[in-house]
This record gives structure tokens, C-alpha cells and sequence, in this order.
């Protein structure tokens, strides 16, 4: 394989990462959309900072429950929710949200978490007691004794040295810090979420890489078709895929509200990209067979013999791979043998196949389908800018080898 050969497998390897990469980030986003994950992983945080966790020996599997679900809000191994459910429900943080289906923030800025916990933690004392004398009333009944979060708050309370706006901005410094890591928690679980989806379509569309990238190296016209394809969408569509880039499902910003306008423009987006997608798709042969036809290859002039004789080949490659026979009525169970005496005792204008499904197919193809699902979960952007680079230099070489033809001649 020379270089230049290689290199415009690549391209189209990339092209094809960068459309499904794309797809899956619109589908990703609407999800975020709906179900409003922002919100839910904020939603985790704050359970994550102000319950107490259970008896420790099975933390492993509320660890291994967090991971896979805390993306939608929920926090296994846990106790003491009054402090939690008491914070939700303060008019600082409940009209914070949309009041939807989901009907929490997706953002909180660290002065409205300090102003919130502190009316939660408030103790509906008498009027002459302070604000610090109520705190610590509230503190020592909404926790048991033993409660780590009531050590931590109390904590904060002694290194405020009872000043009440030290204690804020303590608060919020907990807050800030904690938001942090939340960033990478929820980053990590759309990741996963990312994966599963490139695994999908790997499968659902038959896409496996060591197959695509055989079939590139091979196929000429479908490799040129794939670099020229690449090429002309870069050029057309550069608008479109930033677009695209800035659709970023792993975002913690607060601009996440559910509007039409928004659905309409991804859903816009993503019928774009299917129909790019399908374009790519018939040069590269993706997708799960369905019914053929064989098609006469015949003159006028072909003897009823040959014709048989063709459609012989095509049967024989049908029942070589178990395939579905669709048009031709035959008897069942009928061997081998009979059956191409029952052929030929027939005639017919076109007969049709259609592949039947076998279920180690995804098994014989899996490290292909996860090679594509890991390309997938990488990221439109990453793609994006390989593919523009791998663009650029196959022009430099194509110049400089027409640059060396020229001297030669």
C-alpha cells in the first residue's frame, strides 16, 4: 500500500468518524435536553455533600451504582435527607427551575447555595435568638449524633470563628470546590453515555472499522469517492460542524433550557447529518444486508439455458450463506440437491434474497463494532480537526509529487 493510499484511507476513516460522531452528539443532546441531565447531576452534588453515607462494607456496590446512575440524579448508600430535602425546597433553589417534568437547577451559583443552606439550617427559634444561636440549633436537630455532615458544617462553623459571613463564603468555598470534581463526574458519565451510543450505531448500522478500512484499502473508486466526499463536505459545511462543536452534551452551563427553538435547530442538524451519513454509507457498503435482486446480466440474444445457469450461481450463493429465499415458492426441508432440479424446472424473470440474521454476526465483528464505538466517543471536535489536517496534507503531497512528475519530465 503506498502512502498516498494509506493516507486517503484514513481521511475516509476520519470522515466517517466525524459523521457519526456528530450524530451521536445530536442524539446525546437532545437526551440532555429532555431528561435534563444538568440538572440531575447537580442534583447528585448536592446529595453527594449533604447526606451521610451508610455502613461502609457496601460502598463498593453504591460506588459501582453511583457511576452508572448518578448522571440522572440518584445517590445509592445513603442517609439523613432532611438537610437535602429542606435545602430543595427553599424558594432560593425552587424558583431556580423550570418547574418541568424535571423540576430541579441545572445551575446554582455559590451565593445562592450558602444563602439556601443556611435558611435550611435555620431553626424556626425565638425571635431574639440570633441567626448564628439558630444555625446551630437547626444543626444539632436535623442530624443525629455521629452525622459526618454535621461534623463537616460544624467545622466550618469553628473555622468561621462564629462569624456569620466567614461562615458564607466558607460555604461557598465548599461549594466551588465540590462543583469541580462534580464537572468531572459528570463529563466521565457522559463519556459512557457516548460509548454506549457509538456502540449502538456500530451495531445497528454494521459499522466495523477493520471491515470499512479492508474494503478502503481495497476498493479504489470507493476510497477516491470517500476523499473526494471528505473534501467537498469540509469545504461546504464548515459552519454546520462548528455548529455541531458547540453542541457539547459535557457542559455544565446553565443555558440548558428544554426550547423549541433549540429542538428544531438539532433536529435540523441531525437530518443534515443522516443524509451525509447515508451518502457515506452506499460507498462503504454499511448497513445490514436486506433484499436483493439478482439482476440478469444477459443479452437479448442469452439462451434459456445460460439464463438458468445464472440464476443457479445466485442460489447457490444463497443457500451457501443460509440465505432467505423471497418470491420463490418451493418445498420445505427440500435438500440441496432437489432444490437446483426445482430451480431448474422453473423459470423466472428475477428471483430475490434477503439475508437472515445470524446471531454470532456481532460476536465475529465485535472489536471492529468497538473500535468504531471508542472512535465515536472521542468527539466531533477531535475528528473534525484530524480530518481538516489530513485534508491539508494530502494536498502538500499531491502538490509535491506533481511538483516532482514535472521535473522529471
Amino acid at each position: 500500500m503506498t502512502g498516498i493510499t494509506l493516507l486517503d484511507v484514513f481521511i475516509g476513516l476520519t470522515f466517517l468518524y466525524l459523521l457519526f460522531s456528530l450524530f451521536a452528539t445530536i442524539i446525546l443532546e437532545l437526551i440532555n435536553n429532555i431528561l435534563r441531565l444538568r440538572a440531575q447531576n447537580l442534583a447528585f452534588t448536592l446529595k453527594r455533600m449533604m447526606l451521610d453515607e451508610v455502613n461502609p462494607k457496601i460502598r463498593f456496590i453504591d460506588k459501582i451504582k453511583n457511576k452508572l446512575f448518578g448522571t440522572f440524579g440518584f445517590l445509592f448508600g445513603t442517609k439523613n435527607e432532611n438537610l437535602f430535602k429542606a435545602f430543595i425546597n427553599q424558594p432560593t433553589i425552587k424558583y431556580l427551575s423550570n418547574g418541568g417534568l424535571v423540576n430541579k437547577p441545572s445551575y446554582l451559583s455559590p451565593t445562592d447555595f450558602s444563602k439556601a443552606l443556611i435558611d435550611s439550617l435555620k431553626d424556626s427559634a425565638p425571635d431574639e435568638a440570633t441567626k448564628l444561636e439558630k444555625i446551630k440549633t437547626g444543626i444539632s436537630k436535623l442530624f443525629p449524633e455521629g452525622s459526618e455532615t454535621k461534623k463537616h458544617i460544624l467545622s466550618l462553623l469553628d473555622d468561621a470563628e462564629n462569624d456569620l459571613e466567614r461562615f458564607k463564603v466558607l460555604l461557598e468555598n465548599w461549594f466551588e470546590s465540590t462543583m469541580e470534581r462534580a464537572i468531572g463526574w459528570y463529563k466521565r458519565r457522559i463519556q459512557v453515555i457516548l460509548l454506549a451510543l457509538g456502540m449502538i450505531i456500530a451495531f445497528s448500522l454494521n459499522l466495523d472499522t477493520i471491515k470499512i478500512a479492508g474494503k478502503l484499502s481495497k476498493d479504489k473508486n470507493a476510497r477516491e469517492q470517500m476523499v473526494n466526499m471528505s473534501i467537498a463536505y469540509m469545504e461546504a459545511n464548515k459552519d454546520i460542524i462548528v455548529k455541531n462543536m458547540e453542541i457539547n452534551p459535557s457542559s455544565t452551563s446553565q443555558h440548558d433550557s428544554i426550547t423549541k427553538a433549540k429542538i428544531d435547530t438539532l433536529l435540523q442538524v441531525k437530518k443534515q447529518v443522516e443524509n451525509d451519513i447515508a451518502n457515506a454509507s452506499k460507498i462503504i457498503d454499511a448497513g445490514w444486508p436486506d433484499e436483493k435482486e439478482f439482476t440478469p446480466s444477459w443479452s437479448a440474444d442469452t439462451s434459456e439455458a445460460n439464463r438458468k445457469l445464472f440464476f443457479m450461481d445466485k442460489v447457490e450463493i444463497a443457500l451457501a450463506k443460509k440465505d432467505t429465499l423471497v418470491g420463490v415458492e418451493y418445498p420445505a426441508n427440500i435438500d440441496k440437491a432437489d432444490f437446483k432440479k426445482f430451480i431448474l424446472g422453473k423459470e423466472y424473470k428475477k428471483v430475490y434474497y434477503r439475508s437472515s440474521f445470524k446471531w454470532w454476526t456481532w460476536i465475529h465483528h465485535f472489536w471492529g463494532y468497538l473500535l468504531t464505538a471508542l472512535a465515536i466517543s472521542v468527539g466531533a471536535p477531535f475528528w473534525f480537526d484530524l480530518l481538516n489536517k489530513l485534508v491539508k496534507l494530502r494536498g502538500s503531497v499531491a502538490q509535491s509529487t506533481t511538483s516532482t512528475e514535472g521535473k522529471r519530465n
